[in-house]
């Protein structure tokens, strides 16, 4: 659960840092973390969760077998098909 955990608040932390002007581009934010790049891609796309599930996985109220593989999958620009397909498995 702590990786799904640190995964969307990072996510959620470094979206919030672009959008605030912190960060131009995603190799600021490499630079700023002490991460690579593509690591830093690969969690950004956690930033287009929708809040009900954000606030769900942040909370520990998400499946317990939801793997980040599946959360990744999952995710799509429709927020409700979102939270009908990850908040719904069980």
């Amino acid at each position: 659960m702590a990786d799904k955990n640190k995964a969307v608040a990072r996510a959620r932390d470094w979206y919030e840092r672009i959008i605030a002007g912190e960060a131009a581009v995603v190799e600021e934010l490499a630079v700023k973390t002490g991460l690579m790049v593509c690591h830093i891609k690969l969690i950004l796309k956690y930033a287009m969760l929708s809040p009900q599930v954000t606030e769900a996985i942040l909370a520990g109220k998400h499946p317990l077998n939801l793997t980040l593989r599946e959360l990744r999958r999952f995710i799509s620009i429709d927020w409700k098909h979102q939270q009908e397909r990850i908040l719904q498995l069980q």
